[in-house]
């Protein structure tokens, strides 16, 4: 999950050097009992997948499969040379975090903080493709992707992903565990970071929910139960402050007001048949 030196920002933009670096790194746990969130290098390993899989770059493979069909002007890595204006600047705000929790995040992140927030508002960074770190969106381009997740991969009347692919996107695949990356019990599918029952990342039972949590309180999600889609993006990375109260409570806030509309239980039934039958 994570490379032991630190991580430059020439180093990220240089995908060969972090390939030759993932591959030199040994793994943490070899029987795979440990759950720790890769927040740098599962990017670039996807990236790679891609890559051989198809031909074809991860900005290519993303702007052919969900950019063009969805309609959006964004959601890719990296910006175009006359859209890098347009990008929200990053700041550092909060209180002190002390030395072990910055030590732990230098650790996840493979730089500090404070170099990864310069480092994403550093115009090299927004216009190279670094898998997992630099997607630019608007917060209605995020919910318009979960929007079309939620209703089986179907946007405006077209089918833009296989039922079954968001099926197996969206299965849980383990139990909750403690992730020893972020330090918080997490459940996750094979892409996304799942709900809980009765309380999980994204409010009260949310078990159906899936998104994915980003660097410093951006929340985003889809909750099929609930039929909503929801974008949190902010601009301030603290990790200590009273954003620690006051965003799990808007978080609970959108869960409590949005009542649950849908009958999961015959929807995943009938997924799970159309996922096996299907061919």
């Amino acid at each position: 999950p994570r490379i032991e030196e630190p991580i430059a920002v020439d180093t990220m933009l240089d995908h060969d050097e972090m390939l030759r670096l993932i591959y030199a790194s040994e793994p943490s746990c070899t029987e795979g009992r440990i759950t720790e969130y890769h927040a740098v290098t599962s990017g670039y390993v996807i990236a790679e997948l891609v890559r051989v899989t198809t031909g074809k770059s991860i900005r290519q493979y993303l702007d052919e499969k969900i950019r063009q069909p969805l309609g959006m002007r964004f959601f890719n890595y990296g910006l175009e040379p006359e859209d890098l204006g347009l990008a929200a600047t990053n700041y550092v705000t909060g209180s002190s975090s002390g030395k072990s929790i910055n030590d732990h995040l230098q650790a996840v992140l493979g730089a500090p903080l404070e170099a990864v927030v310069e480092g994403s508002n550093d115009e090299r960074f927004k216009r190279a493709v670094i898998p997992s770190a630099n997607l630019y969106a608007t917060a209605e381009e995020v919910t318009r992707f979960y929007q079309m997740m939620i209703d089986n991969g179907r946007w405006q009347g077209q089918q833009v992903l296989d039922p079954r692919t968001v099926y197996r996107a969206t299965k849980e695949a383990g139990k909750t565990l403690l992730d020893r990356g972020v330090f918080l019990p997490m459940r996750y599918s094979a892409g996304f970071m799942l709900g809980g029952r009765p309380v999980g990342a994204y409010g009260i039972n949310s078990h159906y929910a899936f998104g994915h949590l980003g660097l410093s309180n951006i929340f985003t999600w889809g909750d099929p139960q609930r039929d909503i889609a929801v974008a949190i993006l902010t601009t301030g990375k603290p990790i200590l402050g009273p954003h620690l109260l006051t965003l799990p409570k808007l978080v609970q806030a959108i869960a409590g007001a949005c009542e649950p509309v849908r009958d999961m239980g015959a929807e995943i039934a009938s997924a799970r048949r159309f996922a096996r039958t299907a061919r």
